[in-house]
């Protein structure tokens, strides 16, 4: 198998605006632990402690020449998100004396523990451990905890959202990183970011949520340390596309996977492209590696585009009467759930006859351009003849979604 990488669908350097919930202004750190080597990521800046030129391993034959190091010293108080100690090692490079090295953990300050969440992940690949601790501010996880869960069929809103993208820039630059000083190539870089999410516990919704059905948005994946298929693999698919590799979701009867694109792949787009089948809820699945019960069933393919998403709300009160007709005020509510801006937004609002296609009265809402989390309210009144049999019918159209459309129970004006 050839594993091809794509043109970068995404910049590493986006930055995030939201200045009512101040999510332009948090801290993402990690802490990497592997092979003698510490690695602190935090605002796009890299610290590598020790040096490259520091030899920390001692062979079996080596023992009798080491002197017994002092024990490592206490760690220090937690001060802006890290601590330290220092370990005293035998260093075979300077004639077998003892040298020491300055260990760093991050963790939360006692003053910040109602602003940041600590996680610590463990997992294998290739042989080895590898442990990170992350950490997170309450203030992003909460948004998307709270953010609505709008109805859409291909899950592209949860991988497009833009406020997140500072987190999985760093996130994919830490696999990176580590993957070049490894000296992995593309396809095991790739195997890489998946072995952490397979080490992610499988979740089902109506456990973890109030909700049978609740995707979770990469962020909620990261601390709430699992989900279940659509959720593990949202957060795959994500990461390898930032990492510059191509990823759809792969939809099948229920269960949900990831496609990431190949040469002579099992699954193919309307465009030709073809895709290998990636398996997110157990470990040790590799590229290309498709369990039993779906080899041989069709998927369906599910780019991440970003696009609107409308949702409606509606309601309406009698404000007026007199012996041959009524008014009623009706307020209502549109909001762009999605991650694109709906262009050429247009309301249309009238109450219906029993006859198909003909309306009492009517309204239309000049154009809008509503962009991501703005929400649009409209309040207007129609009349309508006393004594009839009516219903009140919304449409909210545009150029880049489909029509949403809202109407009320049948009644008597």
């Amino acid at each position: 198998m050839i594993f091809n990488i794509l043109t970068r669908i995404s910049n590493l350097n986006k930055s995030i605006s939201n200045g009512s919930n101040k999510i332009n202004d948090y801290l993402v750190k990690f802490l990497i632990y592997e092979f003698n080597f510490l690695l602190f990521l935090g605002f796009l800046t890299y610290t590598f402690i020790p040096t490259d030129n520091a030899d920390f391993s001692v062979k079996e034959t080596d023992v009798k020449f080491c002197p017994q190091c002092p024990e490592p010293s206490s760690w220090n108080n937690c001060t802006n998100f890290k601590q330290s100690r220092t370990i005293y090692y035998c260093d075979v490079s300077t004639n077998y004396q003892c040298a020491s090295r300055v260990e760093e953990l991050f963790c939360i300050p006692p003053n910040e523990t109602q602003n940041y969440i600590l996680r610590e992940y463990k997992w294998n690949f290739k042989g080895n451990q590898y442990a990170w601790n992350l950490i997170f501010p309450k203030t992003l996880y909460e948004y998307y905890k709270n953010k609505p869960r709008p109805p859409t069929g291909d899950y592209s809103i949860y991988a497009t959202d833009p406020y997140d993208d500072r987190l999985i820039s760093q996130l994919a630059n830490l696999f990176k990183n580590v993957s070049k000083r490894n000296g992995f190539d593309e396809y095991e870089t790739v195997n890489f970011v998946i072995s952490f999410v397979q080490s992610l516990p499988y979740t089902s919704d109506n456990i973890t949520t109030p909700f049978d059905e609740y995707p979770r948005y990469p962020i909620e994946t990261l601390v709430d340390k699992g989900g279940d298929c659509e959720d593990l693999s949202i957060l795959t698919a994500v990461l390898i596309n930032e990492l510059g590799y191509d990823a759809v979701l792969l939809e099948f009867p229920n269960h949900m996977a990831v496609g990431v694109k190949c040469e002579e792949g099992t699954y193919e787009d309307s465009n030709g492209n073809s895709f290998c089948y990636i398996e997110t809820t157990g470990e040790g699945w590799e590229i290309g590696e498709i369990p039993d019960e779906y080899t041989g069933t069709e998927a369906i393919l599910r780019h991440f585009i970003p696009k609107p998403i409308i949702t409606v709300e509606f309601t309406s009160r009698s404000v007026n009467s007199s012996p041959f007709y009524v008014t009623y005020e009706i307020n209502i509510t549109v909001k762009n759930e999605g991650s694109a801006t709906a262009e050429n937004l247009k309301i249309w609002a009238g109450f219906d006859t029993t006859e198909e296609g003909k309306v009492y009265s009517q309204t239309r809402e000049k154009t809008y351009n509503l962009k991501p989390s703005e929400r649009l309210n409209s309040i207007g009144a129609l009349s309508v003849p006393r004594g009839v049999y009516t219903r009140l019918h919304i449409i909210v159209s545009g150029d880049n979604f489909f029509p949403q459309e809202k109407v009320s129970d049948w009644f008597k004006a």
